[in-house]
């Protein structure tokens, strides 16, 4: 046998070796190579196979060493160049490893696997452009290989070409169908390309098969939140952290949707387990600054962004969130203060320039407002920020006077917000529809003769409803200025509730006809936990608001679970109502409000639901139309106080002295006394306004 081998030519054997190492059998080639190297030690075509084993193996140190000596040996094979520099990537050794990378390029530029290897390179340092060019080399001459066609697909996401890194992720799973990364990425390049229904539907597959990934649920949850399905979203997120309680990610996700959706109990909770997983992630700081800030918590806020610019000075959202905290506590000076010193530091800082916009009459040049209106034509990933930048310059223009302008950005800001949103006539009619037809004057009938004792007796909540912009906040503030009262804010919890109902009940029916599935035991827990919230708020007052103006579409479900409670719904000029709702970027769901089309039609609703609600309801509700309390402060007053149980108090005349943090876009007008500025500010802008006209007379 011995003399067989030894006469066997070594090009043979090497093939042999090669067809051994091809077919998984590494030893088989080893024991072939090592045959070789007894008799050819400087055969470098046999320690390059031999540098592939010991590589394959893990003995990367060694395949380093074997592969050098190939390369000593024969210097222009690009093969071994190659070889070498994944050895060194493997190593650590960065800068060897790209160096031999791009030897070997040099000696063969359309080499495939250097091209392959320099593009993950390249992916990984953020050039994303260099690396599309390399691995679009690789794929010509390896267009089976399936981890470079995944690779080639980031590349073609990362350079904002999701429909070819689409095409380029299906042509990898067609050759192999499982292929999970090439999957994921599919999954994220299909949301990104506004198709998250279809990437649910490929991911809960995925799942199917594999419901143990919690980077499969990480991504069902990213594309529920596109397609506006946040319950969905949460519920992928919880099970993406019950299978890997540390998911960073996850936990930052979940805190930045229920933070949008104000359960900020919820979204502290989840941003907090992010920063204990990674204590200095910057972002993550970040967005527990605006978490904390949003719960009201402006001292830990502002520590926060001052920890985070310690780090980085010129971190814009950090100076903003620290902005606005102070606006919101009503200090607008330091406010403006604090966003000069940020600007002199980056005069680019966008976020800074837009949290000014929040300060009366603050000086902007022109040279500010060249910077907002390139960030408002900017093209991003996400037009959030170019939302953002054309109500600001609507703003700044409307403050000069320049009401021609400032319609203008307004209209852009609004039309870009309400592309994103989708809500159609369709969806406005079934939804009024659905709590009109569920909440009938029957229903309340038939549930007070089965359940007489229904929901909690407590006097405390007072309901301030209305359409946005209508005066819900000065009510409040009127209420909160009394020894005896407090301001609760926009409190999320009637609406969560709302939302969260069928699963609660775990119903098959939506909301709203799922409440006829509730039992006293169960609206007894409902109104129990809704009072805990308003203990927070105040332990001692006799009357907490919450004014939340969409709780006019919850007033069926709020009738159940207090039927002592106090509403009180405010009302505006329909022209000026709309309009100044055109004007604003809400942060909260607001999908009709950015066409003035669909305000009108909202309008109209929200009036027709009013009016079967004073019908159906067994609770009291005081009408109360702003511009009554402009023309009569005091007696208007008198008449909230009055509904309310509360006695006269003059404090209430004062109620722009009382301290209290506001977080609403009337922060800056609830600190002033009653002026009559807003009654026909809508007039300047009356020839713009004809849809809206036109759609509030329908019928």
């Amino acid at each position: 046998m011995a003399q067989d081998m030894a006469n066997t030519p070594a090009k043979q054997m090497l093939r042999q070796a090669g067809e051994h190492l091809n077919a998984g059998r590494a030893q088989q080639a080893e024991g072939l190579i090592r045959q070789i190297l007894q008799t050819q030690p400087d055969n470098a075509e046999a320690l390059n196979l031999l540098g592939v084993i010991a590589l394959n193996s893990g003995h990367t140190p060694q395949a380093v060493e074997i592969f050098s000596r190939a390369v000593q040996l024969h210097e222009s094979e690009a093969e071994y160049l190659c070889n070498l520099g994944v050895a060194l990537l493997s190593a650590n050794r960065t800068p060897e490893g790209e160096a031999a990378l791009h030897a070997a390029l040099k000696l063969k530029p359309s080499h495939p696997m250097a091209n392959f290897n320099l593009g993950l390179r390249d992916l990984q340092a953020g050039r994303f452009e260099d690396a599309l060019q390399r691995l679009d080399k690789a794929v010509q001459k390896m267009p089976q290989n399936v981890a470079l066609l995944n690779a080639l697909g980031v590349a073609y996401s990362k350079c904002a070409k999701a429909a070819k890194a689409v095409q380029v992720f299906r042509a990898a799973l067609k050759l192999q169908p499982n292929h999970a990364d090439a999957m994921l990425n599919l999954a994220s390049a299909l949301t990104e390309m506004d198709k998250p229904d279809e990437a649910m539907t490929l991911l809960e597959r995925t799942i199917q098969a594999r419901p143990r990934e919690a980077r499969l649920y990480f991504n069902l949850g990213v594309a529920a939140r596109k397609a506006k399905r946040d319950l969905d979203a949460i519920a992928a997120y919880r099970q993406a952290l019950a299978l890997e309680p540390n998911y960073a990610d996850a936990h930052v996700n979940l805190a930045v949707l229920h933070s949008r959706r104000g359960n900020q109990d919820a979204a502290l909770e989840h941003i907090r387990a992010a920063r204990t997983l990674r204590p200095d992630d910057i972002c993550i700081l970040t967005n527990e600054a605006r978490i904390v800030r949003d719960a009201g918590h402006g001292t830990e806020a502002i520590a926060l962004c001052d920890r985070i610019l310690a780090q980085t000075p010129d971190h814009g959202e950090a100076s903003s969130i620290k902005i606005s905290v102070l606006q919101n506590d009503g200090d607008f000076d330091e406010a403006q203060k604090i966003g000069e010193q940020a600007l002199a530091i980056n005069p680019d800082a966008t976020p800074v320039l837009l949290a000014l916009t929040h300060n009366k009459n603050y000086p902007f040049t022109d040279e500010q407002i060249q910077r907002l209106k390139s960030a408002a034509t900017r093209k991003t990933e996400d037009d959030a920020e170019a939302i953002r930048s054309w109500f600001a310059l609507g703003k700044i223009h409307h403050d000069r006077g320049e009401y021609e302008q400032a319609f203008d950005c307004y209209k852009r800001g609004n039309a870009l917000r309400d592309v994103s949103l989708k809500w159609t006539p369709s969806d406005e009619q079934s939804l009024f529809t659905a709590l009109i037809d569920t909440f009938s004057a029957d229903f309340f009938t038939v549930t007070s003769a089965k359940e007489p004792a229904m929901g909690q007796d407590s006097e405390r909540p007072v309901f301030i409803v209305g359409m946005p912009r209508s005066g819900t906040t000065l009510v409040e503030q009127i209420i909160a200025s009394h020894p005896h009262g407090a301001g609760g804010g926009e409190l999320p919890d009637i609406s969560i509730m709302a939302d969260e109902l069928p699963r609660t009940l775990n119903s098959a029916a939506p909301y709203p006809p799922c409440v006829n599935e509730l039992s006293a035991a169960q609206v007894e827990t409902l109104a129990a936990r809704y009072l805990a919230r308003l203990t927070r708020i105040s332990a001692t007052a006799d009357r907490v608001t919450d004014k939340m103006p969409d709780n006019y579409l919850h007033l069926g479900l709020i009738a159940l679970l207090f039927p002592k409670a106090r509403v009180i719904h405010c009302r505006r000029n329909p022209m000026a109502n709309c309009f100044s709702i055109f004007q604003q970027n809400f942060a909260g769901y607001h999908p009709y409000a950015y066409d003035l089309t669909k305000l009108g039609r909202r309008y109209r609703n929200h009036g027709r639901l009013m009016d079967h609600w004073r019908q159906v309801l067994p609770l009291p509700i005081l009408e109360v139309d702003y511009e009554d309390i402009v023309a009569d402060q005091e007696g208007q007053s008198r008449r909230i106080l009055e509904f309310c149980g509360l006695e006269w108090n003059d404090a209430v005349l004062d109620f722009h002295k009382t301290q209290r943090t506001v977080q609403t876009a009337s922060l800056w007008q609830v600190r002033q006394p009653i002026y009559t500025g807003a009654l026909k500010g809508w007039c300047a802008y009356e020839k713009f306004l004809g849809p809206l006209k036109k759609s509030l007379e329908q019928d």
